[in-house]
């Protein structure tokens, strides 16, 4: 199981998964005079979200610190989100997929902190939304 990334920043440190949205397409329906019935114009597949749910960690001497490093991992992967660039998704299975975009980011529960050994360390759920371009084989 790879770690899921968008443009070589990993979305999640632990536990992702990731469910394939349907595939969109165009189509026109349209009713022509003297016509009995409806003309259907089929379009091309377009894209599909991908989502991926996981949990993003990080670890502190002191539990505060631990919940903002785990804050700045946040914005860190908020930022690539932020650049609405096209990149490369490498998904849970560590398959590549080409010019996709990154829709959105969120926190997906509340943050738990808790000591482990002689540090602390922060977790939070988050998602990520992918839209992967058409057409698919």
């Amino acid at each position: 199981m790879a770690t899921p990334t968008f443009d070589g920043t990993s979305l999640t440190t632990f536990g992702e998964r990731m469910q394939i949205g349907r595939l969109d397409r165009a189509a026109a329906v349209s009713r022509l005079p003297g016509v009995n019935g409806v003309l259907v114009d089929l379009g091309a597949h377009g894209g599909r979200y991908l989502t991926v749910t996981g949990f993003l960690s990080a670890t502190g001497a002191t539990a505060a610190l631990a919940h903002a490093a785990l804050l700045d991992a946040f914005d860190v992967v908020s930022a690539v989100q932020a650049q609405d660039t096209e990149a490369t998704f490498v998904d849970p299975a560590g398959r590549s997929h080409s010019y996709c975009v990154f829709v959105d980011y969120s926190q997906a529960s509340a943050v738990q902190t808790a000591a482990v050994g002689a540090s602390f360390e922060s977790r939070m759920a988050v998602s990520a939304t992918i839209l992967e371009p058409g057409p698919h084989a």
